[in-house]
This record gives structure tokens, sequence and C-alpha cells, in this order.
């Protein structure tokens, strides 16, 4: 494979080479302890105030019925916003002065080529080895009253995706840049709902922290590339470093300091790790997620003929997510681990092979998205992003998973080891 990535953690079941690196002596950390733990205590300072002042003066649903029309890189802002959300936007809109749009643009192309690999890499790679980052994971308890939607998380992923594989993502009517406004408003809200009295802000820091958001634009940047090797696929070294490249763009109009996100992809990899070694273990929540996620993924994806497609999918994740992520979230083993491990390894040919086990599977979940890379529906119902005003759900609970239930307490990695220290 010339000018291959080299990969840094578990994806999915590939060559000896990823064993060798995750075995490999781990060198100095590329940010200091110290500095994660700042960057843990920062949410977004910007999007925070502004964000605050419009739910202190009960203008979001107004808000968000005029931003739903501000949908295009070059449009002009719906009038009637508020002054201040206007004075961000503008500044938030702008892309950071080194972004390379023909890096981008090439990423994208190779995203577009590829799109039934990354659409599978970023749906059962990305979005449940999120689940295996407590930081990521917890925002989603239900006690703190904030319920994963697996159609709202969905399409907010493919709505950060599109940058790389869709072209025309950050031409002038591209629909990019505003998506990534409004997830930067959708986190700050998020914050200012989740205040101490939600919010254990000893053991995590800010909800949706610098370090969080960190650790998730890796994920998506730096563990879908090597998910994507994991199926077999080909990616130049150029191409990856350009891929790389996209997601540290977005990542600094989601609000990540640039300096946060090396620009090598070696360095890009050894940070990929430090983080896994600093932020990564199974937790309740986790495990909570992944059975909300396989009930609700369920009932928007159906087999052949209408057939429960949970078996294969969960068999898929444990798969892509290879045996230790797996186990941090109880994925549990499956009789179809032995033909799906074997074919996401060489998903190109199982894709043609219509009695294999994994091509109804991948295009399942290329119907669920469809063939618009903008994706304002699914199941051809309209999804915004708009800024959210939440409320404690009434029947919340860890209980409602046909999947596996669990108690939604635990120790954070530093508790953990101090109690063995001691």
């Amino acid at each position: 494979m010339a000018g291959a990535l080299v990969p840094a953690a578990e994806a999915a079941p590939v060559s000896g080479g990823v064993a060798a690196s995750l075995s490999a002596p781990r060198s100095a950390p590329v940010i200091s302890d110290a500095v994660l733990d700042r960057m843990r205590g920062i949410g977004d300072p910007a999007a925070d105030r502004v964000v605050a002042e419009l739910t202190a003066r009960g203008q979001l649903p107004e808000v968000n019925r005029l931003l739903r029309k501000w949908v295009y890189n070059d449009q002009a802002l719906p009038s009637g916003l508020p002054s201040d959300l206007v004075s961000f936007i503008d500044k938030a809109r702008q892309l950071p002065s080194w972004a390379d749009l023909t890096r981008i643009t090439t990423a994208a192309q190779f995203g577009q080529a590829h799109m039934s690999y990354l659409a599978l890499a970023y749906s059962m790679g990305v979005s449940t080895a999120a689940f295996t980052y407590p930081i990521l994971a917890s925002v989603f308890d239900p006690n703190v009253g904030i319920v994963l939607d697996f159609q709202k998380r969905l399409l907010g992923s493919l709505k950060l995706i599109s940058g790389v594989y869709d072209p025309d993502a950050f031409a002038p009517h591209g629909q990019i840049i505003p998506d990534l406004v409004k997830v930067r408003l959708m986190h700050a809200a998020v914050r200012d709902y989740l205040d101490d009295s939600r919010w254990d802000r000893a053991r995590w820091g800010v909800a949706i922290s610098q370090e969080a958001m960190l650790v998730e634009i890796w994920l998506f940047g730096v563990y879908a590339l090597n998910t994507m090797q994991g199926f077999g696929i080909q990616i130049p070294a150029d191409v990856a470093a350009d891929f790389l490249h996209t997601w540290r763009v977005e990542g600094a109009m989601l609000g990540i300091p640039a300096g946060a996100m090396p620009a090598d992809l070696p360095t890009a990899n050894a940070l990929f790790s430090q983080l896994a070694d600093r932020d990564q273990w199974g937790s309740p929540q986790g495990r909570y997620l992944l059975n909300t996620f396989i009930d609700q993924a369920s009932k928007y994806m159906s087999g052949p003929g209408g057939v429960d497609i949970s078996p294969i999918l969960i068999s898929v994740i444990r798969c892509v997510l290879g045996p230790r992520l797996a186990d941090m979230i109880s994925v549990p083993k499956s009789l179809w681990d032995d033909e799906v491990g074997p074919a996401l390894q060489n998903l190109q040919a199982t894709t043609t092979d219509t009695s294999g086990p994994l091509s109804w599977f991948v295009q399942v979940v290329n119907d669920v998205l469809g063939d618009n890379v903008q994706m304002v529906t699914l199941k051809g119902e309209p999804v915004y992003l708009d800024i959210p005003s939440y409320r404690m759900p009434a029947r919340a609970s860890l209980t409602g998973s046909r999947h596996g239930s669990a108690a939604l307490s635990g120790d954070t990695r530093r508790e953990r080891r101090a109690r063995a220290a001691g």
C-alpha cells in the first residue's frame, strides 16, 4: 500500500501493522496533560455568550425559524436576527486563513469515490467509537436530561462529513458553513443547559469542552481513516493528509484552537493515541448509548423483506470496533462475526458479492443516508439543525433498551488509578 496512513489505534480487524503501532512505545505527549486539563475547562466562550443571551431573552424559537432559511455558504443572513447573533455568525462563518480549498476538494473527491465505505466507517465506526469516551458519552446521560436521538445524531454527522465527500461543500453554493455554525450554536446550548446543578464539572470539566471536541474531531478525522483502511481501502498518504486538513478546518470552525490539531499525520496519530490513553474506557453511559443506538437504528433500517437488522448490525459494530473497544461498551459476540469480520477486511469485494453477508447491509446504510449529500430529510421527514432548548424527559431511564440496561454510575480513569495506587 504505497504511501498509506500508519494507523494509530484499533479501528477494525486489519493488518499486523495496526497491532505493531498499538504496542509501540509512546513518545513524549503531543499536548501536555496540563494543557488538556485547561482545555477540559473551556467551552466556546463566544458561542456560549450569545446562546445564553438568546435563551435568557426567550428568542430561540424565532431564531431557529429564521436560521432554517440560512442554507448556503454565500447566502446573506435572514433579516430579523438579533444583532449579537449576527455579529457572532459573521465571524464564525469565515474560513481559517490557512484553509486550502484545493486540498479540501481533493479529499472530498476521494470520499465521494468511496462513499459506501465512508458511510459505513462513520455510521458504524465513528458513531459507536464515541461511546468508548466517557467525556463524550456522559453528555447523553438521560439523568442529566439529554437523550440520544439517532435520527438527529445521524443527520448532524452527515452534515459535518459532507466536507470529505462533497467536493462542493465549501463552494459558494455549498451548505457546510451554515451547518458548522449551527452545530457550534447547538453545542453552546448544551453547555447552557448543563449547568452545575445537572453536570459534574469537577469530574468532566465543561460539557462539550475543547478537549471533548478535540477527541470528537480526531475520531472523525483520524479514526475514520484508520477504519477505512481496515476495510481494505487504499488511501495514498497525500490524500490522507488532505483528509486530515479538512477536519482541521472544520475543527477550527467549531471553536477548537488550530494549534491543538497537528497538521502532519504522524503527530495526528500520536495525539489520537494520547487522547485514547487519557480519555477512553468503558462506562455505563457508553454501554447505555450503544444499546440505545442499536434500538433506534433498527427502527430506521431493515433488511430485505423487512427482516430485523439488529443481529447483523450488532456484528458489524463489533467487527468494525474490534474486540478491545467492543468489549468496553459490551457489544455482544455473534454467530455472524466469523463471516462479517473477514468480509469487512475486503469490503470492496464484499459489496459486489450479492450472496455475501454484508452486501445488502451496506446497501441498507446507503438507502438510509440517501443520494442527496446535503441531506435535509431522513425517512421523508425534514430534520433541522436547530439550537435546542432542552427539557428533562419525564420517563428517561436506563431500563428502556431491549438490548440491556445499566445504572449510571462510574469513575473517571484518574479516580480508578488513584484508588489502585492507594
